[in-house]
């Protein structure tokens, strides 16, 4: 009979047709395997017309030919996408069963296709795939989780997500219930940190929970490691590091560490990898010259807000202090793109601007709650200076976020329209697009001129962040979130409600947890039990402090303003403050008083019940 061998992912495999039967196989049958092998390698090939793309990638010495054959993040054109998925399995199965879930073939294609021109851009650790019954030989559930992802918001498969996501579900408890010794498998893991299932809150949202079990298994795995050491009787040879291209194995790694960075910053708590020897590791891989250097300098990034974190954390934070701390972030983030200005591209623009915004914030949170009973002048002056030192990267941040938006239908065009305003991005960009417009109001909160140039430019930015999060309303999180800024703007704007510090231990992130808050209270969720009361802590007059920390409205003397020059890195010019669309209509483009009018006699007339129905509980998830 005729034997055809499935090649292993990222190498050849040379088919056999030396069966000993060979020439006893019915004239027929030959004809049929003959005609099915030639259409699956035209298909390929049509499919695959370049080849040949990776050999320009750069490698170090050490570098295999299987290493040579992965992707590169930077600049992934149409050709390196398809050959990602280079398919030369002439006896693939025409089905794939997962419990009770089917797909053929061809379904798998197109999901995996979707998945290529919406999210492969932001996974450089993946490897080329050849042939899905290796890989689902090799990790189920790698395979299963990047079909769930391309039927997420596939225009054709849609229907079949919640099929798919009920086995993968099954799939994904039963892997997590032994240990994960397989790097395809923990590639898994990082996927679905990246693009979570959809959630009803944040706070139900388990990437936290799963980036820890992710750093777990990739520091057991040891890829943090310079060299694999094995201990006997550890590890199957299925599962040695030396299968796999280093190269993969180092980026798979460095994901780790930036997921662990980015949850840490939204969630307000200290990276789990911040220490010198995942620094260290961090740094060297870096070196190596086969990663792209712009992916290199956002490692670079994650590691300087990692340490500043720890500095801010560790230190007892004298108001002078907490902003010297953040404007030597700011500096040195100035220096970095100064020397590297011709790697700079704008994800990596999105990093330094994202964690200016947090390091900044997390400095002002610092003022802010050892000044719970009120501050002087000079203190006001340096939490004001926070402030304003980071509305200028939560502008850019919008306005990139908008130009994605703007481009989202020719560049995801296989995505169902109105299912996700940032198609394919991962789901920090949309967290911090939240914390972007949550930057935005507490500027507008602290501010009492209304007429102050910057003020149009900040009120333009929440604009566009509102308008993004409310324009898919098949994507409840994104609906929920633009509720939260749509209830508090309003009442910022009209002075008839503030933010307070009813949070201040999660560093920067406090503000965000904040504004939900404020969100909450206005629609009368704080009679709600599931919702949750503000911290009470009694002081000697019984007074507590959450009646004390209402928002500081900063009138400040010119005079007591630091003296320090700040730097403008980054700072926004005439196409940041450009105006949006006439038709946008949130009240924060041309500022209109009169478009308020309505909101004071619609909140009076509103009982709870009809807030909360108006309003369902959730924010940015």
């Amino acid at each position: 009979m005729v034997t055809i061998c499935h090649p292993r992912i990222g190498a050849a495999s040379a088919c056999g047709w030396t069966s000993a039967s060979f020439k006893r196989i019915a004239s027929r049958s030959r004809v049929k395997a003959l005609e099915a092998q030639v259409e699956q390698l035209s298909r390929s090939q049509v499919r695959n017309p370049l080849y040949g793309n990776y050999d320009s990638i750069p490698t170090s010495k050490g570098t295999t030919s299987a290493e040579a054959g992965s992707l590169v993040l930077t600049g992934a054109s149409d050709a390196n996408r398809d050959s990602w998925l280079a398919l030369d399995d002439v006896n693939s199965p025409p089905y794939f069963t997962l419990f009770d879930c089917v797909l053929s073939y061809n379904a798998m294609i197109s999901l995996f296709d979707c998945f290529s021109e919406g999210y492969l851009v932001h996974c450089p650790f993946l490897g080329q795939v050849t042939s899905f019954g290796q890989l689902e030989k090799e990790s189920k559930l790698l395979l299963w989780t990047i079909a769930m992802l391309g039927a997420r918001y596939h225009l054709t498969y849609h229907d079949q997500y919640l099929a798919i996501q009920a086995a993968h579900f099954r799939l994904y408890g039963h892997k997590l219930c032994e240990a994960v010794e397989h790097p395809l498998d923990l590639q898994a893991l990082l996927l679905l940190c990246t693009w979570p299932a959809a959630v009803d809150s944040q706070w139900k949202d388990p990437s936290w929970m799963l980036i820890g079990a992710a750093i777990s298994c990739a520091r057991q795995m040891g890829l943090d490691k310079p060299k694999d050491e094995v201990f006997f009787g550890t590890r199957r040879a299925n599962n040695q590091l030396g299968r796999f291209p280093p190269r993969l194995l180092q980026l798979t790694w460095l994901r780790c560490f930036a997921l662990d960075v980015q949850m840490s910053l939204w969630h307000g708590n200290l990276p789990t990898l911040a220490a010198a020897r995942y620094y260290r590791a961090v740094t060297d891989f870096c070196r190596d010259p086969s990663i792209p250097k712009d992916y290199a300098l956002q490692m670079e990034l994650h590691v300087r807000t990692s340490r500043f974190l720890l500095q801010i954390d560790e230190s007892l934070v004298p108001p002078q202090l907490a902003w010297t701390v953040a404007t030597t972030f700011a500096q040195d983030l100035a220096d970095l793109k100064r020397d590297h200005a011709q790697d700079w591209t704008p994800e990596v623009d999105l990093v330094a601007d994202t964690a200016q915004m947090y390091i900044c914030m997390a400095s002002h949170v610092q003022i802010e709650s050892r000044h719970t009973d009120g501050m002087d002048n000079i203190t006001a002056a340096y939490a004001k200076e926070l402030i304003q030192l980071a509305v200028s990267p939560a502008i850019q941040c919008t306005e990139y976020m908008w130009e994605l938006y703007s481009q989202r239908a020719s560049q995801c065009p296989s995505f169902r329209k109105d299912s996700t305003p940032l198609p394919g991005c991962p789901k920090h960009h949309s967290r911090t697009l939240f914390y972007a417009a949550t930057v935005l109001l507490q500027y507008l909160d602290s501010e009492k001129i209304m007429r102050h140039p910057r003020l149009h430019a900040v009120r333009n930015a929440f604009q566009k962040a509102h308008l993004m999060f409310n324009s898919c309303p098949l994507s409840r999180e994104h609906v929920n979130a633009g509720r939260s800024l749509d209830v508090a703007g309003r009442a910022i704007g009209r002075h008839q409600g503030h933010l307070k510090s009813n949070v201040t231990t999660r560093m920067g992130a406090s503000s965000m947890y904040n504004l939900t808050w404020l969100s909450g209270l206005l629609r009368g969720r704080d009679s709600d039990e599931d919702y949750g009361l503000p911290p009470r802590v009694m002081q000697q007059d019984g007074q507590s402090v959450a009646e004390l920390t209402n928002s500081i409205n900063m009138s400040i003397d010119p005079l007591v303003i630091p003296t320090t020059q700040l730097s403008q890195w980054n700072d926004w010019d005439a196409s940041s403050i450009a105006m949006p669309a006439d038709e946008l209509g949130f009240p924060f483009g041309i500022w209109d008083e009169a478009l308020y009018q309505d909101w004071l006699n619609t909140s009076a007339t509103f009982g709870i019940e009809d807030w909360n129905a108006a309003y369902p509980s959730g924010s940015a998830g």
